[in-house]
């Protein structure tokens, strides 16, 4: 069986990229959080609430939920992006073992 490397080190760049852009999505979004917070917050603050009322506000606000729903998608998708990205490179690997088991019983024979 011949190995087409060019393929494998396609498949495996296609998917790396792709696990790259979905943990930098998840990332940002994580690093996002306290901003949208304090956001939510200053309204309240500004209006003369407590800073522990305008917390409780901020993180009920359904745009504080909504973005921490966010996270969890992206976060998931990160994920799924790493584990595809680890699958390639276990068959590249197998592929790779399976081809020397071939060479070597071939010099047997």
């Amino acid at each position: 069986m011949m190995i087409d490397a060019d393929k494998i080190a396609a498949a495996l760049s296609k998917l790396g990229k792709s696990w790259a852009e979905a943990d930098a999505q998840s990332r940002y979004l994580d690093e996002l959080r306290p901003v949208v917070k304090a956001t939510l917050m200053m309204g309240r603050l500004e209006a003369g609430d407590s800073v522990s009322k305008a917390e409780v506000y901020a993180v009920g606000n359904s745009a504080y939920v909504k973005h921490l729903e966010a996270i969890k998608a992206a976060k998931q998708n990160a994920n799924e992006a790493w584990a595809a990205w680890e699958t390639a490179k276990i068959k590249a690997e197998l592929l790779r073992s399976n081809a020397s088991t071939e060479r070597a019983l071939a010099q047997i024979r």
